[in-house]
C-alpha cells in the first residue's frame, strides 16, 4: 500500500483542530505528526496569518484564532464537497476551448 503525501493545508487543518483548546507544542507534535522542526515552521505560518495565537495566560500554550476558524470550516466544505462528487468523475479530464486570436 502507497503511503498518502499529506498537502500542507492538511496538515494546517491537522494543527488548528488539536488547537481549539489551548495545547502545548509537544501535543501539537503528537497531533500532526511533525518533527519538532516542521512543527516550528506551521507555528512560524500560523502566527503570522494570524490563524493560530499564544495562549496570554499559560504562554506556553498555543490555541486557534478566529481567523483559524474560518480556515477548517472552508477545509471542512471543500473535503466535504470533493468526498460528495462521483467517482468517475475524479478521472475526466477537462480541456481548455482554444481562443481566437
Amino acid at each position: 500500500m502507497q503511503k498518502k503525501r499529506r498537502d500542507k493545508d492538511e496538515i494546517m487543518y491537522e494543527i488548528l483542530s488539536a488547537a481549539v483548546e489551548p495545547i502545548t507544542r509537544t501535543r501539537l507534535i503528537y497531533a500532526s505528526f511533525l518533527s519538532n522542526s516542521e512543527l516550528r515552521h506551521y507555528i512560524a505560518f500560523l502566527l503570522e496569518h494570524q490563524m493560530l495565537e499564544v495562549d496570554p495566560i499559560t504562554k506556553t500554550k498555543f490555541k486557534i484564532t478566529d481567523e483559524g476558524r474560518k480556515f477548517l470550516k472552508l477545509y471542512e466544505d471543500i473535503i466535504s464537497i470533493i468526498r460528495s462528487t462521483p467517482q468517475n468523475m475524479s478521472n475526466v479530464a477537462f480541456q481548455r476551448s482554444i481562443m481566437p486570436r
